[in-house]
């Protein structure tokens, strides 16, 4: 099968679309301002904004209000619309709005509007409007823009820190490849917010000064905000030219520490060789890499190790555009892929690279080619997309000894209540399996909400000085995937999914394709939440029942065995996510109940 890039879009510091984005890169021009205009915040420091309203943005939209709508929603609508457009495909009539999906990525999701409503509830809790709050969670935005544009096709959220989009295209292709989907628009959109920028700020890694990755004087990173999404689809669809070919793709952890890089660069090296495998290419093939390049001393440094270990005969042409858009976090790996992309118009280039890290150690790789790429020649002699469970472990009951299941006590002191359960959850579970797998893939409504809370009341209380970032890092909704990992010094494959109630359902249709692509034998999968005061009033006032909070980690494996208790299958002809907006309960992974997969117990 060859997956076609049929249309792209893009919103950056740079401007809106591709030509404005187009014409600022060929100019040598950054989009990175002095300090934030838009944004509100004692920070004077420069970062990537793009300088358009929100007002404005619902008007590209023909929204009538968009007061309660986030600014993440809004840019990544706006990015998904041109994308579509410029492929010249239109849903209902060459595309089928159930066979078309939006696999979307964020890591900011809509704390621009949760930062505003939680600085009135330090003043005011009566009169602060919980409205501000419906759209906080990563998977509001996303149904937020599938309802707006008409996609109806299997959509789900991925939620890797800066490494989100790239994971987002990676599962697209391979959605299309099994056949649960036509076309998908994949990519992430981030907003600039406060409690990023002093998250980052209290990471001691912003620069101030426009960044400069890979030069020796390099201070450090400049934060940034907009959207890219590709629109991938099946050759048979187009109905022009191909603007590129994806050609493959790769995810590992770097397994090192939760917010810094090996100094081997070994996730990164990973993830490249995995994704040169993964399209069939040679290191020589390769003639340019949009390198993730941040700008911090031990990014760059790794990074550049990384590349030295992949290319060992010569480096191609490498180079980082973050000095253009700043760190736009999830929306990283999209901007750049769309970067990529454009790369290779000119035809001297015939294969790219496109590498993006996050937090958590996640590490990915994508190639996009210039002519035609046919991946997978022997997929109709792929095994069924199913997998057996082995072990199914929850929380409830239990009284499990951290100590002994986590010994690193540096580590303990770090995690919160939600980290200490799902990491012991997993611990056990894994200890009881004596198993090391080779896919770890987590699930989660709303994350680690007491970190959350602890640093927006820190931002709050202490007016955006001296904060602590240990908060800040476990607030990022892959912090228990990363942990597990980091534990175990796993490189292995590592996503995580922020769906709403269909997390868990997302993260088992993941594994499943893996086991169909023979990637992996061995899968984690764990679905966790937590409640803090704080979320039970918002929803009793939203009038949404709260979630039952703990974890649940289960074992999969690809072949049955004599200790199989269930087997999960993807259906033949699945039905889309059907969205109703609840929020993800263990309890209810628990039920296995779900809309795309069908589920067999045994005995």
């Amino acid at each position: 099968m060859s997956i076609a890039v049929g249309g792209l879009g893009i919103v950056s510091a740079l401007g809106i679309g591709l030509r404005e984005n187009l014409e600022a890169l060929k100019a040598g021009r950054s989009g990175i301002k002095a300090s934030p205009v838009l944004l509100e915040t004692r920070h004077r420091l420069p970062v990537g904004e793009l300088t358009v309203t929100n007002g404005e943005l619902g008007q590209l939209l023909q929204l009538p209000s968009v007061e309660k709508i986030s600014r993440t929603a809004l840019l990544g609508a706006v990015a998904v619309k041109e994308a579509l457009e410029s492929s010249g495909l239109r849903i209902g009539e060459d595309l089928k709005a159930d066979r078309i999906g939006l696999i979307n990525a964020t890591s900011v999701g809509g704390m621009d509007l949760s930062e505003d409503f939680y600085r009135k509830w330090m003043e005011d809790p009566e009169n602060a409007d919980a409205e501000l709050c419906r759209m906080h969670d990563c998977a509001a935005s996303t149904g937020f823009i599938a309802s707006l544009l008409g996609i109806k096709g299997f959509c789900t959220t991925i939620s890797t820190a800066c490494s989100s989009s790239a994971n987002s295209i990676m599962l697209a292709a391979r959605l299309i490849e099994a056949g649960v989907l036509d076309a998908a628009v994949a990519g992430g959109c981030d907003a600039l917010s406060r409690f990023t920028l002093n998250g980052f700020k209290s990471l001691g890694i912003l620069s101030d000064e426009i960044c400069r990755p890979f030069e020796e004087e390099r201070k450090g990173l400049n934060l940034g905000e907009g959207a890219g999404f590709l629109l991938l689809c099946r050759k048979e669809l187009l109905r022009k030219e191909a603007l590129a070919w994806y050609a493959g793709g790769a995810n590992a952890n770097d397994a090192h520490h939760q917010t810094a890089s090996s100094e081997s660069g070994e996730g990164a090296f990973l993830c490249m060789e995995k994704a040169l495998e993964d399209a069939g290419l040679k290191p020589a093939d390769i003639s340019y890499v949009n390198a993730h390049g941040t700008g911090t001393r031990n990014n760059d440094s790794s990074e550049y190790a990384a590349l030295c270990r992949i290319f060992p005969d010569g480096l191609p042409a490498f180079s980082s555009t973050k000095n253009f858009t700043g760190h736009t976090l999830a929306a990283a790996g999209g901007i750049e892929a769309v970067f990529s992309v454009l790369s290779l118009r000119d035809g001297s280039r015939s294969h790219v690279m496109s590498n993006s890290f996050g937090f958590g150690g996640n590490c990915s790789s994508l190639i996009f080619s210039a002519k035609e790429k046919r991946r997978n020649e022997d997929a109709q002699e792929r095994k069924p997309a199913e997998a057996y469970i082995e072990l199914l472990l929850d929380d409830s009951g239990v009284s499990r000894d951290i100590k002994e299941l986590v010994p690193d006590a540096g580590m303990r002191r770090r995690m919160g209540k939600l980290l200490r359960q799902a990491v012991g959850t997993a611990a056990e579970l894994l200890g009881r399996s004596a198993c090391v797998p080779d896919a770890i893939i987590t699930a989660t409504g709303l994350g680690c909400l007491a970190d959350s809370e602890k640093f927006l009341q820190n931002i709050v209380r202490d007016s955006e000085e001296l904060l602590n970032p240990t908060p800040f890092i476990q607030s990022t909704f892959n912090t228990v995937g990363g942990q597990i990992a980091l534990m175990g010094r796993n490189h292995c494959y590592n996503l995580t999914y922020v769906d709403r109630g269909h997390s868990f359902e997302a993260a088992l249709t993941d594994a499943l394709l893996l086991v169909r692509e023979n990637k992996a034998r061995k899968l984690l999968l764990g679905a966790f939440d937590e409640n803090i005061e704080l979320s039970v009033e918002i929803m009793r006032r939203l009038g949404i029942a709260p979630q039952k909070e703990g974890s649940v980690f289960a074992l999969l494996s690809a072949e049955k065995t004599e200790n199989s208790i269930g087997r999960v299958r993807l259906r033949t002809c699945p039905k889309g996510m059907e969205k109703d907006g609840s929020i993800l309960s263990p309890a209810n992974a628990m039920k296995m109940e779900f809309d795309l997969l069908d589920v067999e117990w045994f005995g």
